[in-house]
C-alpha cells in the first residue's frame, strides 16, 4: 500500500536541510522551509512504499521527526499559526540564547540578537506550535507562542499627557470597552487595537504590548522590561563583538530595503538572498512591517512605498 510521509516537527535539524531537500526531491526551497516551520505537513504523498521508506529514513538522519500512513488515511489537520516570542528570565544567558537562536534559525548571531533585544522579542512570525514546542527543547529560554489576532494588548501612555488618554478612552468607548486609567489601559482587542497604533503611533506618547508577551508589571511610565543597570550589563557583555546601536540602524534601514524590494515584488526568498538574512528573520520583519504599517496585503504595501517616493 502507498505511503504519506508526514513532517512532525523540525526536530534537531538546521535550515540549511532544506537546500539539500529541495535539490534532492527538486521542491521549491521557499515551500520547503514554510513546511519544515508549519508541521505537521505531508512531505510525500500517496508515494510508493519504498521511495516513502527511504524517504523517511533519510529525513530522520537529517533530524527531522518525522512518520509514516497509509496513504488512505485522513491527513493531519492544520492548526491555527502562532508567532514566536522570547523571554530570557537571566540576562546574563542572552549571549547562550542568541547562539542558539541562531542555529535555529539558520542566521548570524548578531541578527538573532537584534530579534532578542527588541520589545518584544518576536523571532518567528506565521509557524505551527509544533515548531514552538520544539523551539523550547533547544533553547535556554521561555518559548511563547501567541496567536496576534485573538490576544489582547495594552497601552501604556508616555509623558504624562492627560489629553491623549482621554481622547482613547472616548474612541474606546464607541468599541464598547470601558477605561479610565490615564497611565495604562489594557484587554484591548487585536483590531481595536491596530487601529489606536496606526492613527496614534507617530505621536510617540503611547507603547503597544501584546499581553501574551508581558512577563512584568507595567508600574512606572516610559519603564521598559529590564532595568537601567541590566541593560547596561547587556550591552558591555556584547560590546567587544557587536555594536548594538549602529545594528539598531542598520534594522531600522533593513526594514525600508524590505518594504522595497516587496514593493517590486521579490519573494521572502529573493529577498533573503539579496540580503543575506534567513527567510524567516525576513519574515519577522515582514510582520514587524505590516502591523507598524497597518498593512494587510502587498498592494497596500506597494501603494504606501509610492506615495513615500520608494518605488518609482
Amino acid at each position: 500500500m502507498n505511503k504519506t510521509l508526514i513532517i512532525k516537527s523540525i526536530g534537531t535539524a538546521n535550515p540549511e536541510i532544506a537546500k539539500i531537500l529541495a535539490d534532492a526531491f527538486e521542491i521549491n526551497h521557499e515551500f520547503l522551509v514554510r513546511q519544515l516551520y508549519n508541521a505537521p505537513s505531508v512531505f510525500l504523498e500517496n508515494a510508493e512504499k519504498e521511495i516513502a521508506d527511504k524517504a523517511s529514513e533519510l529525513l530522520e538522519q537529517l533530524g527531522l521527526e518525522v512518520f509514516l500512513q497509509d496513504a488512505n488515511m485522513p491527513l493531519p489537520v492544520k492548526a491555527e499559526p502562532v508567532d514566536i516570542a522570547i523571554f530570557i528570565k537571566n540576562p546574563l544567558a542572552i549571549n547562550q540564547v542568541s547562539k542558539q537562536l541562531a542555529v535555529f534559525l539558520g542566521c548570524k548571531e548578531n541578527e538573532a540578537l537584534i530579534l532578542l533585544l527588541n520589545e518584544p522579542s518576536v523571532v518567528l512570525g506565521n509557524v505551527s506550535m509544533a515548531t514552538a514546542e520544539t523551539l523550547q527543547k533547544r533553547i535556554d529560554a521561555e518559548v511563547i507562542a501567541s496567536n496576534p489576532r485573538k490576544d489582547f494588548y495594552t497601552i501604556q501612555f508616555l509623558n504624562g499627557d492627560k489629553k491623549l488618554p482621554q481622547e482613547i478612552q472616548a474612541l474606546l468607548k464607541t468599541k464598547g470597552i470601558q477605561a479610565k486609567s490615564e497611565k495604562t489601559i489594557t484587554n484591548i482587542p487585536y483590531l481595536v487595537a491596530q487601529e489606536i497604533w496606526q492613527r496614534y503611533q507617530l505621536s510617540k506618547k503611547i507603547i503597544l504590548y501584546n499581553q501574551s508577551y508581558q512577563r512584568f508589571e507595567i508600574v512606572n511610565e516610559g519603564k521598559t522590561f529590564y532595568d537601567a543597570e541590566v541593560t547596561k550589563l547587556i550591552l558591555n557583555n556584547f560590546k567587544p563583538t557587536l555594536e548594538v546601536e549602529n545594528e539598531e540602524i542598520k534594522s531600522s534601514e533593513r526594514e525600508i530595503e524590505i518594504i522595497i524590494l516587496i514593493a517590486k515584488n521579490a519573494s521572502t526568498l529573493e529577498i533573503a538572498e539579496k540580503l543575506f538574512l534567513s527567510p524567516h528573520t525576513v519574515k519577522t520583519h515582514r510582520k514587524n512591517i505590516n502591523f507598524k504599517l497597518g498593512i494587510h496585503n502587498p498592494a497596500e504595501l506597494i501603494q504606501f512605498a509610492r506615495q513615500r517616493n520608494l518605488i518609482g
